[in-house]
C-alpha cells in the first residue's frame, strides 16, 4: 500500500465515533444569565484573592 493510501485510509485517521467530549447539548448549557452571573462571581472572588494576596492585576501602567 503507498504512503498517500495509507494516509486517505479511515483506518489511518483517529477515530471519533463514541467520544463525547466535544459533543454539546444545548439543554445543558447554563442561559445567558446564568452564566453572566457565574462570570461576575468568579471575577468577585478572582479580585477578593487579589486583595488577601497582594498581586498587582496584569494590566501596563500608563
Amino acid at each position: 500500500m503507498s504512503s498517500a493510501a495509507i494516509r486517505r485510509s479511515p483506518a489511518a485517521a483517529p477515530s471519533r465515533q463514541g467520544r463525547d467530549d466535544d459533543a454539546r447539548n444545548p439543554d445543558d448549557e447554563p442561559s445567558s444569565d446564568e452564566f453572566a452571573e457565574k462570570l461576575l462571581l468568579g471575577n468577585s472572588q478572582i479580585a477578593k484573592l487579589r486583595e488577601e494576596h497582594d498581586i498587582a492585576e496584569n494590566r501596563p501602567s500608563t
